[in-house]
């Protein structure tokens, strides 16, 4: 994971997340990158990898008492920002030690495989994806990983015998002819 340096943070989230908030998310990161003057192939990657880690999220915490101080204390976190050359979305939420081996297995499979394998997968498991009882066949990690230019990074941290903190991040860089515009 990227330690904190200087951070242009363009979105930020904290807490109990509905589908109202993702409504509201979705408008922010839109009047944000015309303000910065994204284009629009990249506006819609970052907008698809935002749609992806918040389902994501969502989908976890479906699964969880939402009610446990535990969850209080560690409630979902959502941001994106610019680093350097580079969008960076990140993503984090409880999740139960259960889920962690199956995901992580998920997760370093589709880190090993190169973009076109990748496609590959995401054209099979669209055909014939097998749908877990989280609701997913998996796709949204797959498409997260289309789209970005680096490996998922991951990282699971233990809170108690029960939960962890799963936290993702992606990058996206940032187009050599819109770093030029912006300049200007």
């Amino acid at each position: 994971m990227r330690k904190n340096s200087h951070k242009d943070i363009i979105v930020q989230f904290k807490g109990q997340l509905e589908f109202d908030s993702i409504s509201d998310l979705i408008h922010i990161l839109k009047e944000r990158m015309k303000e910065r003057h994204v284009n629009y192939v990249t506006y819609k990657k970052i907008l698809m990898l935002m749609i992806e880690s918040l389902e994501n999220i969502l989908r976890y915490n479906k699964h969880i008492d939402l009610t446990l101080s535990l969850i209080k204390d560690n409630p979902p976190e959502f941001k994106i920002y610019m680093e350097n050359n580079h969008y960076l979305i990140e993503s984090s939420n409880v999740i139960l030690n259960q889920d962690i081996y199956g995901l992580n297995q998920r997760l370093e499979q589709i880190n090993t495989l190169s973009k076109n394998k990748i496609k590959d997968l995401y054209k099979s498991t669209i055909t014939d994806g097998k749908f877990s009882d989280k609701g997913g066949a998996g796709l949204g990690i797959i498409e997260m990983a289309k789209i970005t230019d680096e490996k998922l990074k991951y990282q699971f941290s233990p809170i108690d015998e029960k939960f962890s903190l799963y936290t993702l991040q992606l990058l996206l860089s940032i187009p050599k002819k819109v770093e030029k515009k912006a300049k200007k």
